[in-house]
């Protein structure tokens, strides 16, 4: 910037410049003015290209002389003296984070592709169909068990990234060794389902898998320790001893999964099932610790003890908070791939042949598309739920200023039932085999009562913690959708339409045969779009008509773990 003043008959002009500590909460650090004639800068022609003009006068004002200076390739003299050069580390965060949700949602695709399944919608012995069934039912668990556990390894890499604010080029080599591993995953879950029985083989193949992204894991941590200039700013300047502490408790968390993985090797040489139970305890990790404190503090004598103070700082279950964008863009990723996998589930299994239009239809194409309206219906249903997930989800989540640990686990839970939606839409299309689609519209009404009620549960519990919440300070969510705002009912509203119609739906298809519980589910979809459409007309003709934007468009500052 340049300001202009008359001089006899010159013109001299003032330049500004200004420092700043970074892109992120800048801070201004230094200002600088000099001076140049007019006449100086027009003599530039008059002398050579190495020309600089004359400066009459300059002065820097330090604004802030203690603040540190953005680090993108600089050295830090606290961590060691070689250069480190460092990236931003959010680009490295949502890619992660798509890829994560991709290897959670294919879980599904194994059961969905099996020769199994095949033979369960195609053959026509009762017999072979219940053993099928047994296995098939095997298999679901299994599933469900897995996704989550996976759900919860990308929990915990969510968690620890929130220390970063740069990376390395070694961190990002770290990151895509852990997602190496982590895309075996699906395989892995393949195997663990088809040989549960009689091999310990498929648990040690998942723990090993489990145990090798944990061990990146911690790599990770211990490398951006080492080089303080990653770490998150309001970490970067804490004293050393407190940045130890954090990075231990951190570490701490993080053994946990490598451990339980350990035990669940020994224990599959003695029995599977309880191996299986051994791995749910990853998944459990955040409660069996919250119960550890509380069982401890039941002991007389020992509720001031230095043991039970470091132990209550990892009951972090209720308390602490959870990146939202990331955990919004992996909620989309198992979203959008649940779509993907239905699409090509369609091109699969229900493509026409030039030899089938021949043979069956005359070679008239039309009637061939004809005859694939159960299809149709039944994707239409399917997109207009997931849909309905995906919005009710960013409805309640738009609301969110910070979100706990235990709203990130049940949201987890809420996206295996989204993730298990195209397994209910190859059984609800299986038309030769009616009992089959009967169970796959009853999985299907399921999965849409039990998914949107855990969003329900997620809004309650908030909404409860708000009321009883100890410290003023903290906002969960936007004061409008609280006790007594005037967007609750609206919000609320939004919430019960998909648990209420999965319920209806859930309930006629025990007393209507196969394809009118079909109907009645795809009427259900249609029902609840347009009761949606009612309730957001209805909001907008009663507050948000001639109300300006009161949004709160504050970005979340940034989080760490067990802060």
């Amino acid at each position: 910037m340049a300001t202009a003043s008359n001089s006899r008959d010159n013109i001299s002009y003032v330049f500004l410049t200004v420092s700043v500590n970074g892109f992120e909460s800048a801070k201004v650090t230094e200002i600088s003015m000099l001076s140049v004639f007019s006449e100086e800068l027009n003599r530039k022609s008059e002398n050579g290209p190495s020309w600089f003009p004359r400066i009459l006068d300059k002065m820097t004002i330090c604004i802030d002389p203690k603040a540190k200076l953005d680090y993108d390739g600089d050295q830090d003299a606290e961590s060691s003296s070689r250069e480190v050069t460092t990236l931003h580390a959010d680009r490295m965060k949502l890619y992660s984070d798509a890829l994560w949700a991709s290897i959670a949602t294919l879980m599904v695709a194994p059961i969905l592709n099996s020769k199994y399944m095949h033979t369960l919608i195609h053959t026509h012995d009762e017999k072979k169909k219940e053993e099928i069934m047994l296995t098939f039912q095997t298999q679901t668990k299994i599933y469900f068990l897995t996704f989550l556990i996976t759900c919860n390894t990308w929990a915990k890499h969510v968690w620890s990234f929130q220390l970063l604010q740069y990376v390395t080029d070694l961190s990002v080599f770290i990151n895509m060794n852990i997602l190496l591993f982590a895309s075996i995953l699906p395989y892995s879950y393949l195997i663990l389902s088809i040989f549960h029985r009689g091999t310990s083989m498929p648990i040690i193949i998942y723990c090993i898998l489990q145990l090798i992204i944990s061990i990146f894991q911690i790599g990770i941590v211990i490398h951006s320790f080492r080089y303080p200039q990653l770490l998150q700013r309001n970490l970067r300047d804490k004293p050393d001893q407190e940045k130890k502490n954090i990075r231990n408790r951190v570490l701490g968390k993080l053994m946990f999964g490598p451990i339980i993985s350990v035990i669940a090797i020994i224990v599959s040489y003695f029995s599977m099932d309880a191996a299986l139970v051994c791995l749910a305890f990853i998944m459990a990790s955040e409660w069996l610790q919250a119960i550890l404190r509380r069982l401890f503090l039941l002991i007389p004598g020992l509720q001031n003890t230095t043991f039970i103070q470091k132990l209550s700082r990892t009951d972090v279950m209720f308390v602490e908070r959870i990146t939202m964008h990331r955990l919004e863009a992996f909620s989309d990723g198992v979203t959008a791939i649940a779509f993907t996998l239905i699409i090509l589930d369609i091109m699969q299994e229900q493509q026409l042949t030039k030899t089938m239009v021949k043979d069956k239809f005359h070679n008239d194409l039309s009637l061939a598309l004809a005859s694939k309206w159960p299809i149709l219906v039944s994707y239409v249903a399917a997109f207009i739920f997931i849909s309905m997930f995906w919005y009710t989800h960013m409805t309640l989540f738009k609301q969110f200023k910070e979100c706990s640990r235990l709203n990130q686990l049940i949201n987890n839970l809420h996206l295996s039932f989204v993730g298990s939606f195209p397994l209910c839409f190859k059984l609800g299309t299986a038309f030769k085999a009616s009992n089959l689609m009967k169970l796959g519209v009853q999985l299907g009404s399921g999965a849409v009562f039990l998914g949107s009620s855990l969003l329900l549960l997620i809004y309650g519990l908030t909404l409860v913690r708000i009321k009883f919440e100890d410290d003023p300070t903290i906002t969960w969510m936007n004061k409008d959708v609280c006790f007594g705002g005037k967007y609750m009912k609206i919000l609320t509203a939004q919430l019960i339409i998909l648990p209420i119609t999965g319920c209806v739906s859930f309930i006629i298809s025990f007393f209507t045969s196969a394809l009118t519980a079909g109907i009645c589910f795809a009427s259900m979809a249609v029902v609840s779009l347009l009761a949606m459409m009612v309730v957001n007309i209805t909001n907008y003709f009663l507050y948000e008509r001639n109300v300006e934007d009161t949004t709160d468009h504050t970005e979340n500052r940034p989080l760490l773990p067990a802060e």
